[in-house]
Order: structure tokens, then sequence, then C-alpha cells
């Protein structure tokens, strides 16, 4: 985990996290596999993945607002928003929901695509490879987690 105490690690000043209920879970029959000895079978759960794409920005802005309600702080001298990033236009519409300016939200989905829990990892990693992310930084951090969880924190790098 690149977000620990130690060399080249932030410490973390603050985090929340929680669940959002307007994402259904959808159930699905499984239909009886080709294989006999695949368990797969009978009823399963999944999320409704147009809930997810609809609600990742009130989630991100609920994070982020849940964050500041429990440890209160202003957005405007944060140095970056680093923000989930399923694609690279919605970091950028969540950004403008919590009035943080464009240029403090760095995004790399339009070089690697929806890469899921590991996005805000790789985002950091390429960040302090290419000088943008430095010690004595404090970056904002919202994260949407498998449709229907959400957290946000904040670093001091």
């Amino acid at each position: 985990c690149i977000i620990g105490r130690g060399k080249g690690g932030g410490q973390i000043r603050a985090t929340w996290a929680g669940m959002n209920p307007h994402v259904p879970l959808v159930e699905m029959e499984v239909i009886e596999p080709e294989d006999p000895t695949d368990h797969c079978r009978g009823i399963v759960y999944a999320v409704d993945y147009h809930a997810v794409g609809t609600s990742y920005g009130p989630s991100i802005t609920r994070a982020v607002q849940g964050l500041q309600k429990a440890y209160p702080f202003d957005v405007a001298p944060i140095d970056l928003a680093l923000l989930h990033q399923a694609n690279a236009f919605l970091p950028h519409k969540a950004a403008q929901a919590l009035a943080i300016p464009q240029e403090k939200v760095p995004v790399n989905a339009d070089r690697y695509g929806n890469t899921a829990v590991a996005c805000l990892p790789l985002l950091m990693t390429e960040l302090r490879t290419m000088g943008s992310l430095k010690p004595g930084m404090r970056a904002l951090v919202g994260a949407v987690g498998g449709g229907s969880s959400y957290g946000a924190a904040l670093i001091d790098f």
C-alpha cells in the first residue's frame, strides 16, 4: 500500500465511509450449466450497473460531505482531488459538484481505462513518478466500491 507511513507514503488525516441504499441488487437465475460439476446453479445476486453509473457522482459527493461533517475542512486549500475513475469524465463531474477546481483533478482513465479498485493507487503512483505528488501536499481521496459502498480520506503526503 503506498498510503502508509514510511518512505514515500502519506499520513491519513481522516477517513469516512458509507453505503448507498439506492443501488439495488438484481436477482438472476443461473441456467443449468453444461458441466454438471459446476456449482454455479440457482439464484445469484449482482449489482445493477446502470444504477451504479448514475449513483457515482452522488456517492463521491456524499463521501466527501460525510468526511467534512465528521472532520470539518475546506476543499479550497487541498492540492489534489484524487477521485475514483470509472472513466475520464466522472471525476471531473464529481469535482464540479464539490466546487473543486478541475485543475486539481488528475485523470489517467483516458490512458488506462476503468481499472476498478486499482485506479487510485495507480494514479498516486503515476503522480509520484511524474513529480506531481510531493511531500507536504494534501490530497482529498474519494472512491466508490462495488457500486454500493463509498468513502473518502484526507491524506497529507
